[in-house]
């Protein structure tokens, strides 16, 4: 069983975005290191081979450095003569080199693409821990690179002998001649081995490129359990998620109620607000016995239409902050007020029924209401 895997679950799912994801910022990526080194053979050969046939230009430049005479004949600068020598071979290496590394960068690129992943370079304690060491070594990980290794040297090793049985005779004879033609005289063996040894490092490469992208699956692989983590971690809890849906519902609902409510505007005795934001129409019936309800209340547009509601109606419409959060957020539609208000409202449909018998004397100032403290809100429900 793997390390955070559950007890009697296999990896058998295919790997989430979120989990490909993070493997990324981890620096898990498909890499092959016989890719690169393959590409980079390739490469490689083929600038000696192009260093072979322009070896004539090269042996020149070289030259000068032992053209003594010319030095002082001509009083030239020992710096002037090497950078002279120098130089072309420095510029030739410099130029043929970058092919090298382009080619290891988009070999990569086609393989599992470049990752720069700053946790990758962060300290790890299992990579100094002696036990978790002990098993790297010995693990089946290890066993595969050394199982590799010992084919690659085998197989390699097969292929430089037989070549260079077939061509030993030509090659024995090549310290008798000059350098240029002895470069020259390689260059045209060069083709030929690098096609021998390049066909064995694509067999090792193709085995090597199959067994990391299946080991590199495998490890991203998921149980169904950790599937169904990473399914909340993203979309969240299913039940978190129904609670939200059933909120969402209720506010909807709610929302629909209040909307529908406006119509019984005009049964109310008086409808309070805070001027414009909130708006919540009571209705009190002096000769029962119980409290006032509400039976209209919204805020926003509704609230508006509350009020025009209420003042073609000719209901009297008191403003009251405090009082018309506190009615809004604790009660609900239909139904009486919280009993801690009764004294707020009390004092405010007095006021509505003394105005309604003086013909609504608007010259009265409005009474002071006093609404508890813990009912105070401020306009998203939140107590002050």
């Amino acid at each position: 069983m793997s390390e955070g895997e559950e007890p009697g679950q296999e990896k058998t799912e295919e790997p989430t975005e979120r989990r490909l994801r993070k493997a990324r910022e981890e620096g898990q990526t498909l890499t092959s290191k016989e890719l690169s080194s393959l590409v980079t053979l390739i490469l490689g050969f083929g600038m000696l081979w192009w260093m072979g046939i322009n070896a004539n230009t090269m042996l020149a430049s070289w030259s000068e450095l032992f053209n003594f005479s010319r030095i002082v004949r001509e009083n030239i600068p020992l710096l002037d003569v090497l950078s002279e020598a120098l130089g072309p071979p420095f510029f030739i290496i410099l130029i043929l080199s970058a092919p090298i590394i382009i080619g290891v960068i988009i070999s990569q690129m086609a393989l599992g693409g470049l990752n720069f992943s700053p946790k990758a370079f962060m300290f790890k304690a299992n990579r100094i821990n002696p036990i978790q060491g002990f098993k790297r070594v010995f693990g089946i990980q290890s066993l595969v690179e050394l199982s590799k290794s010992v084919l690659k040297v085998i197989l390699l090793t097969a292929v430089v002998v037989i070549f260079f049985l077939f061509v030993l005779n030509e090659i024995v004879v090549l310290p008798g001649r000059t350098l240029g033609v002895a470069l020259t005289q390689l260059s045209q063996y060069i083709p030929v081995y690098l096609f021998f040894v390049v066909s064995t490092l694509l067999i090792i490469t193709a085995i090597d490129v199959s067994y990391q992208y299946y080991r590199h699956h495998q490890k991203l692989r998921m149980t169904p359990q950790e599937v169904k983590d990473d399914l909340k971690q993203t979309q969240g809890s299913p039940e978190v998620k129904a609670r939200v849906r059933k909120l969402q519902l209720e506010a909807s609902r709610a929302s629909a109620e209040q909307s529908k409510s406006i119509e019984r505007v005009k049964e109310s005795n008086v409808v309070i607000t805070n001027p414009m934001h909130f708006a919540v129409a009571l209705s009190y019936d002096m000769d029962g016995t119980s409290a006032p309800i509400a039976i209209a209340m919204g805020k926003g547009t509704t609230a508006i239409r509350i009020i025009k509601e209420a003042e073609k109606n000719d209901i009297y419409v008191f403003h009251n902050i405090y009082l018309a959060r506190a009615l809004f957020f604790t009660s609900k539609l239909n139904q009486e007020i919280e009993s801690r208000l009764y004294s707020a409202v009390a004092v405010v449909l007095a006021y509505v029924f003394s105005s309604s018998q003086q013909l609504q004397n608007e010259e009265d100032p409005p009474p002071d209401v006093d609404v508890p403290r813990d009912l105070r809100f401020d306009e998203f429900g939140k107590k002050l």
